[in-house]
């Protein structure tokens, strides 16, 4: 005889109370939400969510809005004839948010089930934590790695990398007109680097 057995079926009883909509494909697309209005005397209210735009939303237009498949769209042209065109939908719905109906409250324990109760004693050098230090390291060094990535892998840096080695390879082939004798290759070679 569970807990769940003495409740009534209304207790089971749950409103739709917002949507998670995705719009395109497996590679990409675009998230917004239909909200129900939860605050008192806005019962039946329902807003479109999308970025930074709040509109009024109509409900019973759920059911096109959030289930995809084929849409057909019909245009009436002026000589009276009916063309109608039959496109993909490509917005579904994700996920689904649902409240109950009837709130249940939870009964206080009964004193006789709190006696039986046993207290565990927590050890006090129990050490609390978030598990943001556990995470820290490994965070810390895939952003290391994408900064080096990033750099590395840049256009700009990669253009330059290959003009100081072109310089390097240029290094042997120096004019030795303008050198002068007593100075060394690797003063010749700073003197093209600074060219």
């Amino acid at each position: 005889d569970s807990g769940t057995s003495l409740l009534a079926d209304e207790d089971y009883e749950y409103k739709l109370a917002g949507v998670l909509v995705h719009a395109g494909v497996a590679q990409g697309g675009h998230y917004y939400s239909f909200i129900k209005d939860r605050s008192p005397g806005s019962e039946e209210k329902w807003y479109r969510f999308d970025d930074e735009d709040v509109t009024p939303f109509d409900p019973s237009l759920i059911e096109v809005e959030c289930f995809g498949g084929k849409v057909k769209k019909e245009t009436k042209w002026p000589n009276g004839q009916v063309h109608t065109v039959e496109s993909e939908q490509y917005a579904n719905a994700l996920m689904l948010f649902y409240e109950k109906v009837k709130p249940t409250d939870i009964p206080p324990p009964k004193e006789d089930e709190t006696k039986d109760q046993k207290k565990v004693p927590i050890p006090k050098d129990l050490v609390m934590t978030t598990g943001y230090d556990v995470f820290e390291p490994d965070v810390k060094l895939s952003n290391v790695t994408h900064q080096w990535q990033t750099f590395l892998f840049d256009a700009e840096f990669q253009a330059f990398l290959k003009g100081l080695l072109g310089l390097c390879r240029m290094s042997n082939v120096i004019d030795t007109r303008d050198q002068n004798p007593n100075e060394g290759k690797e003063s010749a070679w700073k003197r093209a680097v600074v060219q």
